[in-house]
């Protein structure tokens, strides 16, 4: 069963989305802030993340980039209502750092299953930008080619 890692600081918007997957099919966990849902995913990695970006403890960048660094492959799709801030522009940030997908809250059930769907498709160890930098092997510089 494809497993989902909620990761939400509004208990409402939390419980709805658990409720919401549990009903798609998905085994749902959540956490209430970075810190813990850093904690759930390294003691239960789910096949997919789904990150608030404005969260408490840690932020969601901060998260996304220690989910990165405990496992490449993680797959994150980065949200965001965007309270006083431009939301197109973090979760632009987000995708450049190697997000999957991005939601802007609010979004349809619709929307949320699609890119559930085709986050699980795209391929494993996608390069991103925090990846890249604590992999020096990785790196497309000119001083790491032979």
């Amino acid at each position: 069963m494809t497993s989902v890692l909620v990761i939400d600081d509004d208990d409402d918007v939390r419980a709805m989305l658990c409720q919401l997957l549990s009903e798609l099919g998905y085994k749902v966990s959540a956490a209430s802030n970075g810190k813990l849902g850093l904690e759930a995913y390294q003691s239960e990695p789910a096949n997919v993340v789904l990150l608030d970006i404005f969260i408490p403890e840690k932020s969601g960048l901060e998260t996304f980039h220690d989910l990165l660094r405990h496992d490449p492959n993680v797959r994150v799709i980065a949200m965001s209502g965007g309270g006083r801030h431009n939301r197109k522009e973090i979760l632009e940030l987000a995708m450049y750092m190697g997000a999957r997908k991005k939601l802007q809250k609010p979004f349809t059930s619709t929307e949320l299953k699609s890119a559930i769907e085709e986050t699980l498709l795209m391929p494993n160890a996608k390069p991103t930008r925090a990846s890249g930098e604590d992999h020096p092997n990785t790196s497309s510089s000119p001083a790491a080619t032979p």
